[in-house]
């Protein structure tokens, strides 16, 4: 008689993993990024209720943008190489800074009751200047960015840098 293989089970990883782990662990994890990692970005919403839009294309310039007050998140950053270039021989000199990404716990937006959209503008000070970004991309929140695959625990912002200096003004 021959032998019926038998129907293999899918492994079933963290099986004892629950609510109260995933709280004890973000709780850790909050810790850690709120007092150790000093990582900090102050977050511009614009005011979508008092900036002036084109009334056929919905855009609106950044003259007529107004913002609500920053709010301040603690982050986990990721910053491209910053690569500069002489553009004319001893004098133009032109700073590129690559993707600003960082993370930011869904917890701690839920505290501060915020929702971080494309569009948005972030100040961070590296120490030596304050630069200014603009939010191009929000992660939509997948396995990735979850706790052992259990839960979504944070998301990713791109962003882009902003050389233009009237910005610090309109803020």
């Amino acid at each position: 008689m021959a032998r019926v293989p038998k129907k293999k089970q899918q492994p079933t990883a963290f099986k004892f993993y629950d609510e109260s782990d995933f709280q004890y662990e973000l709780e850790l994890a909050r810790e850690f990024s709120d007092d150790d990692a000093i990582a900090k970005v102050m977050l511009y919403k614009m005011n979508v209720v008092k900036t002036k839009t084109h009334s056929l294309y919905g855009e609106s310039k950044l003259k007529d943008k107004t913002f609500l007050p920053p709010i301040e998140l603690n982050v986990t950053l990721t910053i491209d190489d910053i690569s500069a270039e002489y553009l004319t021989t001893g004098g133009l000199y032109n700073e590129t800074i690559g993707v600003f990404k960082f993370g930011v716990y869904l917890e701690e937006l839920d505290e501060k009751n915020i929702k971080i959209t494309i569009g948005d503008y972030v100040k961070y000070f590296d120490g030596d200047k304050e630069r200014m970004f603009e939010v191009n991309k929000v992660s939509q929140i997948n396995s990735n960015h979850s706790l052992l695959g259990y839960k979504p625990l944070y998301v990713e912002v791109s962003c882009n840098y902003i050389r233009d200096k009237n910005i610090e003004s309109m803020l």
